[in-house]
């Protein structure tokens, strides 16, 4: 098994070199799944991200979500290295953050355990629904009290990525927060019974 860093840096590579045309097709299947699925009917509030040149672009749900009138939230770096989310509609205000990611202008925000579904970015998934991410561990951090069995409030989360990022396994350590679903250009793959439920 390769150690998470070796990992990161060749799942990376293989979502580098996935074609222009191939990453617009796959982006435009994703979205596809994620608006004909459940989700925009039975969640009543969604967080997602701006991606980057070569994460999954979400645009489409965004839009969708702002047309629906759902409650749609972006996440904003906090100065402690977690995330909050703050509400976003189609063509808010966004300024960027210190890595160049543009995030909402607004102090409209929803506490974390409230949000219905997270979909997030990532590098690399697996068969059990571990993910890992950029590293940094900012969504770790800011969903780490969905781990605490008591918890009865906690969003469903789900990675967007191409089906090439998916790996035969990824090591876990105990502060990684799983998924509940993911979903690529090829559908939703589901973790939880809830993500049965809510996709």
């Amino acid at each position: 098994m390769l150690l998470s860093s070796d990992l990161r840096k060749h799942l990376r590579k293989r979502r580098l070199l996935l074609s222009a045309s191939n990453r617009l097709n796959f982006n435009a299947l994703i979205n596809q799944h994620l608006i004909t699925s459940k989700l925009l009917i039975r969640c009543s509030s969604i967080a997602s991200y701006l991606a980057t040149d070569v994460e999954v672009n979400l645009l489409p749900l965004i839009k969708t979500c702002s047309i629906r009138k759902i409650h749609h939230l972006l996440p904003v770096i906090r100065k402690d290295h977690s995330l909050t989310f703050q509400r976003y509609n189609w063509n808010s205000q966004l300024t960027p953050n210190k890595y160049g990611i543009f995030e909402p202008t607004s102090s409209d925000t929803l506490q974390t355990k409230f949000i219905s579904a997270i979909i997030t970015p990532l590098v690399g998934f697996d068969t059990l629904g571990n993910r890992l991410g950029m590293g940094g561990g900012y969504y770790d951090r800011s969903l780490a009290f969905t781990k605490n069995s008591h918890c009865r409030l906690r969003p469903l989360i789900i990675g967007a990525a191409y089906q090439l990022q998916e790996a035969d396994s990824i090591p876990s350590n105990h502060w990684d927060v799983p998924l509940d679903a993911v979903v690529t250009e090829k559908g939703i793959i589901h973790f939880s019974k809830r993500a049965k439920y809510l996709l």
